[in-house]
């Protein structure tokens, strides 16, 4: 019998809650259609945001950090993408690494320079671009990195030196020539040539160091190398296109040389900044390019991925490798023994460098937006019970002396608020998987622009990864919203007393 009774109070609040729906239909829809777009938008910024991070996170630690990255003493993130000295002992600190097993370690070259695609000739033919020239260990740093995933088009090395096995064996003399060439050339454009009495003498051996400068060109070794998408697209560069770097080594102005590159391949790790400057290759041919200031035990960056400690746990990443390495005795290129405390850097660290807090503030200011308009909602259904309770007094002081409970009408507001909050949540749902598909489907694509230097930034393709929690708190929080608002009406109308509710109702009617 009190199973049947609450079935009839179950069954008589639902009936109150209906009709108290329809005849307050207008305003309950413009609050489901509030909460509904609302929560739609989360759950599209949630997964296009989530996608972003992952891009920017996998292309950081394919591109340049991989989990962790090691310096010299006193180097900056900033030295990461570019601008590190050589260290001479950069192969002691991996041995010493590698010897503990939790790690896997490559070495990496990292020089900066100024390239010319699409001609030899500065303020001729071709586009000047900063450039950073990234040699990379074919044999190690496959299980650091994960490069070769992200080519997009033409290559890999393993792929292109086993069709061109010398690819690698430069020419010292030829290289020496082909810079000499430059330099010369170089000279013919300079204000020196503008003057009255060296200009025409200088304009006149111009066509013919141009000529030598082609010969020395077409004899130097073109080097592979990866570019990345950006760069391609701005510089229009194309797999088999040839072009030219001078590498500044050792961070030093006047220690400049000529390089010549073949692009064998382009890659996408998604961050247009470092694909605009960075370009990849051996770093066998970097070192016949460098001569002297790179050693085969030297390097600029050494990078690790760990195989024991979650890449998240960046914190105890950067501790562990600290102590593995700080003060450490190395012997040094003249002989004898030093101790040198490198710098080490993160994944993390380096995230934050190019990035900042982009998407903490993105985060932070939906939820704002998110938790304001679902705040207004909440505050909508509480003042339309309110004034339900307020205008139908008598009729639930009727309601009450006829058999109805504090219950059946305290559930009443409460299946109100339920038949909102789930309305809301199937339109929030179904609004948010519409739009999903119909991005996907178009195929729409949003530019990047990562860092204040970058003067144009790559389309992404926008994408979404739909994560199960975002899900859920797009069914979820609409109800949780709704019932929260509905608790004190119900409870107002729950605890008044029938006939004061008939005395002070005469008047509502």
């Amino acid at each position: 019998m009190a199973k049947g009774n609450r079935f009839v109070m179950s069954s008589a609040a639902r009936l109150l809650a209906a009709n108290e729906f329809r005849e307050h239909r207008r305003i309950y829809v413009v609050i489901i259609f509030a909460i509904g777009i609302t929560m739609s938008t989360f759950l599209l910024s949630t997964c296009y945001e989530f996608y972003m991070q992952q891009v920017i996170n996998t292309g950081i630690k394919n591109g340049i950090s991989s989990d962790a990255l090691i310096m010299g003493p006193g180097m900056t993130v900033r030295d990461a993408i570019g601008g590190a000295m050589p260290m001479s002992y950069a192969s002691q600190i991996a041995e010493a690494i590698n010897a503990t097993g939790r790690y896997n370690v490559t070495m990496r070259t990292v020089f900066q320079g100024a390239a010319f695609y699409g001609g030899v000739e500065y303020g001729k033919t071709g586009r000047y671009e900063g450039a950073v020239i990234d040699g990379i260990d074919l044999k190690s740093d496959p299980r650091v990195y994960d490069l070769r995933s992200t080519i997009v088009e033409g290559e890999w090395f393993d792929d292109y030196l086993a069709k061109n096995p010398g690819a690698l064996e430069g020419d010292f003399g030829s290289q020496m020539t082909a810079s000499l060439a430059y330099i010369l050339n170089e000279a013919m454009y300079s204000d020196w040539s503008t003057l009255p009495v060296t200009g025409p003498l200088m304009r006149s051996f111009r066509p013919g160091l141009e000529l030598f400068q082609r010969a020395a060109y077409s004899r130097a070794t073109a080097y592979p190398a990866l570019v990345g998408r950006s760069l391609a697209d701005i510089a229009g560069l194309k797999v088999g296109d040839d072009f030219t770097i001078l590498v500044e080594k050792g961070g030093n102005l006047g220690n400049i040389t000529f390089a010549r590159y073949k692009a064998i391949g382009v890659y996408d790790i998604g961050l247009p900044l470092i694909e605009q400057m960075v370009v990849i290759t051996p770093i066998d041919g970097l070192r016949q390019i460098a001569g002297r200031t790179l050693s085969e035990n030297a390097a600029t960056t050494i990078a690790v991925r760990s195989l024991s400690i979650p890449p998240s746990d960046h914190g105890a990443i950067k501790n562990d490798l600290t102590g593995i390495i700080s003060n450490m005795t190395v012997t040094m290129p003249e002989g004898g023994l030093a101790a040198v405390k490198p710098a080490v850097f993160t994944w993390h660290d380096v995230l934050l460098y190019v990035n900042g807090t982009m998407f903490d503030t993105e985060t932070n200011l939906a939820i704002f937006f998110m938790t304001f308009t679902l705040a207004l909602c909440a505050i909508a259904i509480y003042y339309v019970m309110d004034s339900i309770v307020l205008r139908k007094m008598r009729q639930i002081g009727i309601t009450k002396a006829i058999g109805a409970t504090n219950l059946t009408v305290g559930l009443s507001f409460l299946y109100q608020a339920l038949l909102v909050g789930g309305c809301a949540s199937v339109l929030g749902l179904t609004l948010g998987y519409i739009a999903l598909y119909a991005v996907q489907t178009i195929g729409l694509q949003n530019f990047l622009q990562t860092g204040a230097v970058l003067r144009l930034a790559t389309p992404v393709d926008i994408n979404y990864i739909v994560q199960p929690w975002a899900v859920a708190l797009t069914v979820i929080l609409p109800v949780v919203v709704s019932l929260l608002a509905s608790l004190l009406p119900a409870r107002h109308a729950a605890s008044l007393d029938p006939v004061e509710c008939i005395r002070r109702g005469q008047g509502a009617m």
